[in-house]
């Protein structure tokens, strides 16, 4: 499984089952969304639209390839 865009973590193995093949991602970030929001405790409009504009961008991008998110 390769999946290369910026708004992604990085797929360190996968695995078939059936005709299903299951991506691991366990990459670290530099920070999680839980983490910026406990940290600032309220987010700028600005921040949140960005935000939510790349995780669009990342989910987009896997759907066009026929991966679903869980």
């Amino acid at each position: 499984m390769e999946l290369d865009h910026k708004n992604l973590v990085k797929i360190l193995g996968s695995f078939q089952i059936d005709e299903y093949t299951l991506g691991i991602a366990m990459e670290l970030c530099d920070g999680s969304l839980a983490h910026l929001i406990a940290c600032k405790r309220k987010l700028a409009r600005w921040e949140i639209a960005k935000l939510t504009r790349d995780m669009h961008r990342g989910l987009e991008y896997i759907h066009k390839k026929k991966i679903i998110h869980r």
